[in-house]
């Protein structure tokens, strides 16, 4: 029967398979989108009132260079990027305090733009991926975040009537907008300013004093996505993004074998650890030696001549091989007598005869 495949057929196809196979799992451990993070609180996973999930999505969409780091953000954030810390909080696996001041120190990042927290998740609701409601942080928590970041400021309550000073913008849209005095304005109403602009650790410091000109719920109020677009390019430019998530506790150990052990990839590292083990069982060597099997057949020359009768009697032929032996011994018989070589039939038998009588 002819092989389905030929064998050169056989060869491409299981190296293309594994090939395929190998760019995808590298894909799935080092690709974007490996897995899905839900989230609540002020993050870019975070798809609630308070988070900035449509930060993200808007930045996408307007085809600016942006990335979410989780590990590694202070290399990263390197000269040709500005950083963005999106509302920073001190948690119980958050250390924000201790964390913060190595990302604006170490990083490479001339410009950070710091947007300092205001809200934070109250309840779940029964409806996947909303709350119940929000409460103000803590006063202290946003000065540790102010401390951090060796920023001296006060807060107050603006009128909402904001100017954009060194760039053009549409005047964002706040309700009781919160605004801090104390550092150069930027974007600035008769109380204080929305965005300030401070120098810290060698770099420049852009504060925006209310997260809910740009969070998933302020984004979507007259123009605030447009001003934050705005502000975003007056600082950045043509720089990337980085936005950093590990302040938020979203740390992950970047490398092939660490992934191999995270959900999903973990399935697959199970299932060939499965198949290498029925690979190591089926090849393992019994203990001690090889039982020797039965032989169908006996040994020596009694069961070679038995079979022989047996198959030349099975098949019919009984009577030639009979005439064979009978003509074999014939002249055997010859030989050993001597008996003359032009004698034959009648004549060699009665020779035979008078030898045999004599």
């Amino acid at each position: 029967m002819a092989a389905p495949f030929k064998k050169n057929v056989v060869i491409a196809l299981g190296v293309l398979t594994a090939i395929s196979f190998l760019a995808g799992l590298i894909y799935a451990m080092l690709g974007p989108g490996v897995e899905t993070v839900h989230s609540s609180r002020a993050d870019t996973f975070s798809r609630s009132a308070i988070g900035h999930h449509a930060l993200l999505r808007l930045l996408k969409t307007m085809d600016v260079p942006v990335s979410v780091s989780r590990a590694r953000t202070v290399e990263k954030a390197g000269s040709g990027t500005v950083l963005l810390l999106l509302e920073p909080q001190r948690t119980s696996d958050d250390p924000t305090a201790e964390e913060l001041p190595v990302l604006l120190r170490d990083s490479g990042a001339t410009d950070v733009i710091l947007v300092l927290p205001k809200w934070r998740p109250r309840g779940f609701s029964q409806q996947a991926g909303w709350i119940a409601g929000v409460e103000a942080v803590d006063k202290a928590r946003i000065d540790d975040v102010l401390d951090a970041a060796r920023i001296k400021s006060s807060f107050a309550v603006g009128d909402g009537a904001f100017v954009a000073s060194g760039f053009e913008a549409p005047a964002p849209t706040l309700g009781s907008p919160r605004v801090i005095t104390g550092e150069h304005g930027v974007v600035t109403d008769g109380s204080g300013a929305l965005v300030a602009q401070t120098q810290a650790f060698g770099k420049r410091i852009w504060i925006v004093s209310d997260p809910d000109v740009l969070n998933n719920a302020g984004l979507l109020k007259a123009d605030n996505a447009a001003f934050v677009l705005a502000l975003l390019r007056h600082v950045a430019g043509d720089r990337a993004l980085v936005i950093d998530e590990t302040l938020h506790g979203f740390s992950i150990v970047e490398g092939v074998w660490p992934r191999l052990f995270e959900f999903p990839l973990v399935l697959t590292t199970v299932q060939v650890a499965l198949v290498l083990g029925l690979v190591f069982l089926a090849g393992m060597r019994r203990f001690g030696p090889p039982a020797t099997p039965e032989l169908a057949l006996g040994r020596g020359r009694e069961v070679l001549i038995s079979n022989t009768a047996r198959l030349l009697w099975y098949g019919g032929h009984s009577a030639a091989a009979l005439e064979q032996f009978w003509r074999a011994t014939l002249k055997a018989v010859r030989q050993g007598v001597h008996a003359p070589a032009n004698l034959e039939g009648e004549a060699l038998w009665a020779w035979l005869d008078r030898v045999g009588s004599a």
